[in-house]
């Protein structure tokens, strides 16, 4: 090889290696600002949970006599919250990751005792339901 064709090929690799290092560095930020909007998603679950918990006690203090609408937008934007973390989380790591998967499993505790109509329980089912909630967010927050 003359040395003309060795400087081509000199060139033509550091430029192969400067166009890889770009995707590599704007792959590493993409996947940061993803994992960035899945931690974000989470956090909305553990908040909607919260304003829900808060949502739950006043019910319960009201005798029962509130509206049930909050109750019910609660329930579903933590469920959407959490469908959006999913998501996402599939995107970067998979859903078989061992942190969603502990996650999802108290999310499906969460979401399996929440009742289809709070008026039909006693003030007593709700306490345990609320107590079982704050035993779920303590859970979450556990898993951050």
């Amino acid at each position: 090889m003359s040395t003309k064709t060795r400087h081509i090929i000199l060139i033509l690799f550091t430029i192969i290696l400067i166009i890889a290092s770009i995707f590599f560095h704007k792959y590493r930020e993409l996947k940061h600002r993803i994992e960035s909007s899945a931690d974000f998603s989470y956090r909305s679950v553990i908040l909607e949970s919260i304003h829900y918990k808060k949502e739950l006690d006043r019910y319960i203090k009201s005798n029962k006599t509130t509206d049930e609408t909050n109750l019910s937008v609660y329930t579903n934007n933590i469920k959407n919250a959490f469908e959006y973390y999913g998501l996402i989380t599939n995107m970067v790591d998979g859903t078989a990751e061992r942190l969603y998967l502990e996650r999802r499993d108290l999310f499906h505790q969460y979401w399996y005792m929440v009742p289809p109509d709070y008026a039909k329980l006693s003030l007593k089912e709700l306490q345990k339901l609320s107590d079982k909630t704050s035993i779920i967010i303590k859970g979450l927050q556990r898993l951050k």
